[in-house]
């Protein structure tokens, strides 16, 4: 007599979407799980299902600290516990001698984690990507546009386990709206410069002028600040000797910012079954990578590349998603601590007229011997006199700083809005006495081993050349 074939019917599984797929390909059979015949597929082919969603998905965890192989089956697919277990008995048997003779781990046997990021296939296609833009088309593409596209789909409706929306639109009534920029002075007269005209020499760099960024190109200004100091100081890494000059700037009309804060936490919800939760995980796994890379310093010597990959994807969220900025962790830091980036057309800083000022810096002083003297900062702004002539030209206008004048010409002639002012009165300098680092320690071993003529020979030996 034939023997019948041991079936789950649609009603014992509890995942909706493997549940609809046995009633749609399924036959009547007697289920193994509740005893009646209903519409249902071999166990042994649904157990090969479920591993492939389980291994596209998870890893084998080495520390035994993990979820047991037979309770995931239940998690994932929501199978009763009897049936997780018959499941992963099926497929241990079904493979333990080749796991033997190959002196293999029974991975049936083994304990599983989620998949980490760097598995992922979105992490090996931005590794692709990155490799790609940095040394051959270093210019956006007709196939990058489509991959973005698709990862960035229907971003505006993102949101975390909180609910909380990934675009945050920040007001300037806002208590937390003002963001702090710094500069390194390495020299007194870099110091009187950065206070005298600080709406200038700390706001975003003049158009042409801008160094390559994590976030922009060689010539494009953008806003880099930070939400308090102390991050910005440890952005702008100041050497000990320097002075660090420091400013608030608040806003001055809405800004749009794609917060991956908010996105580091973004809920997925369906079934790992469905190959569209699949592909709504893909996006989801690029969208936490690239926060984590532009979180990341960027070593000196790489900075001539390394920006490059993350420039492009910045511009697209700039020009085709209509992002005035980003808010992202700070590295540098503590991973707690929060930068901002606002793009070209959110940058512009509010015009400061002093054509007719005169500024004088007074930089105290101070005895290193002694350790006496007042160093205190005080800068005098004096209303120019008029210029000098007959009794005609006494109420004549003052003689204007032409320096002055051209930056009031370039303002008149930027057609982007102004978006940000200078806080009177925020401004801060420090002298960097010294620095401190949090090190992460590693253990240093090296063993050695004595060469076994029992050992298989090196691969690179068994080449024919």
């Amino acid at each position: 007599m034939k023997q019948a074939v041991e079936a789950l019917c649609h009603h014992c599984i509890a995942d909706p979407f493997l549940a609809e797929a046995v009633k749609a390909e399924g036959e009547r059979r007697l289920c193994a799980a509740c005893g009646r015949r209903r519409l249902a597929l071999p166990l042994r082919d649904l157990a090969y299902r479920i591993d492939g969603a389980i291994t596209d998905n998870y890893v084998v965890n080495r520390t035994d600290e993990g979820v047991g192989y037979a309770d995931l089956v239940s998690e994932v697919a929501g199978v009763c516990t009897q049936v997780g277990e018959r499941i992963q008995a099926l497929l241990s048997d079904e493979h333990a001698y080749d796991f033997a003779r190959n002196g293999e781990e029974n991975v049936f046997e083994a304990t599983y984690d989620e998949a980490p990021l760097d598995r992922h296939p979105q992490h090996s296609r931005w590794q692709d990507f990155k490799a790609s833009v940095r040394a051959e088309a270093r210019f956006f593409n007709r196939q990058a546009e489509q991959w973005l596209d698709d990862i960035f789909a229907d971003i505006e409706t993102h949101a975390d386990w909180r609910g909380e929306l990934v675009v945050r639109t920040m007001l300037p009534e806002e208590p937390a709206t003002t963001f702090v920029r710094g500069r390194v002075a390495f020299d007194e007269a870099e110091l009187r410069a950065f206070v005298s005209r600080p709406e200038r020499e700390l706001g975003p760099p003049p158009r042409g002028m801008a160094a390559s960024g994590r976030m922009n190109a060689a010539g494009v200004s953008v806003f880099y600040g930070a939400e308090e100091l102390a991050t910005c100081r440890a952005e702008i890494r100041p050497p000990v000797g320097s002075h660090a000059v420091f400013a608030r700037f608040s806003l001055l009309r809405p800004v749009k910012l794609l917060d991956f804060d908010v996105l580091a936490a973004i809920a997925v919800t369906g079934s790992i079954f469905d190959p569209d939760y699949i592909r709504r995980c893909d996006r989801v796994a690029f969208l936490r990578i690239f926060g984590a890379e532009i979180s990341q310093p960027v070593m000196p010597r790489d900075e001539a590349f390394g920006y490059l990959p993350t420039q492009i994807v910045a511009d697209y969220i700039f020009q085709r998603l209509g992002f005035d900025g980003l808010l992202y962790r700070s590295t540098q830091a503590g991973m707690d601590k929060r930068n901002v980036v606002l793009f070209n057309r959110a940058a512009r800083v509010a015009f400061i007229d002093r054509s007719d000022i005169d500024t004088e810096v007074d930089l105290g002083w101070w005895d290193e011997d002694d350790h006496d003297g007042d160093d205190s900062i005080t800068v005098r702004d004096q209303e120019r006199a008029p210029a000098s002539g007959d009794e005609r030209q006494v109420a004549a206008e003052p003689e204007p700083d032409l320096a002055e004048v051209r930056a009031r010409e370039a303002d008149l002639d930027d057609p982007r809005p102004v978006t940000l002012q200078l806080v009177p009165d925020s401004v801060e300098v420090q002298k960097i006495e010294a620095t401190d680092y949090t090190p992460a320690i590693r253990s240093v071993r090296r063993s050695r081993r004595e060469h076994d003529p029992r050992d298989p020979p090196d691969a690179l030996d068994d080449l024919p050349f």
